[in-house]
Parts: C-alpha cells; structure tokens; sequence
C-alpha cells in the first residue's frame, strides 16, 4: 500500500518535464542573448554585425538547453 502512495503519475513527470525544458531555454536564451550583445559592443561597429553576433549568442544558448533536455526526456 506504502508503494502506491509513493508513485508519480507518467503525465506529472513529463509535465515537470516539459516545465524544465522550458525554464531552461529561457533561460539560457537570455544569458546567450546578453553574452552576445556585450561581445558585438566590444568587438563591431556595425548594426548586422551585432545582431549577428546576439543571434548567435541566443542560439547557443537555446542549444545548450535543448541538448541538456534532451537527456532528460531520454531518461525514464
């Protein structure tokens, strides 16, 4: 009976799941996005330059999230 008790349901696990990936991404989409921005002040002049460079830092770290989720769906 203590067993029962101690079950998660599958749908709050992928719920928990689903709720991390999405903290993460924002996350790191963030620190990735001001990484980016300081780094194209420090090194362009240019406005495509810097955005580029920002874009780039924003999809870093929404790929490093996403891998790191990634494992974790993988998981049982």
């Amino acid at each position: 009976m203590a067993e029962e008790a101690t079950k998660v349901p599958s749908e709050l696990v992928m719920s928990a799941k689903w709720d991390k990936l999405l903290e993460r991404v924002l996350i790191n989409a963030g620190v990735g996005l001001t990484i980016g921005l300081c780094a194209s002040f420090v090194f362009t002049r240019g406005y495509a330059h810097r955005l580029a460079m920002s874009t780039f830092g924003m999809g870093t770290g929404m790929g490093m999230a996403y891998e790191k989720s990634s494992a974790d769906f993988k998981k049982r």
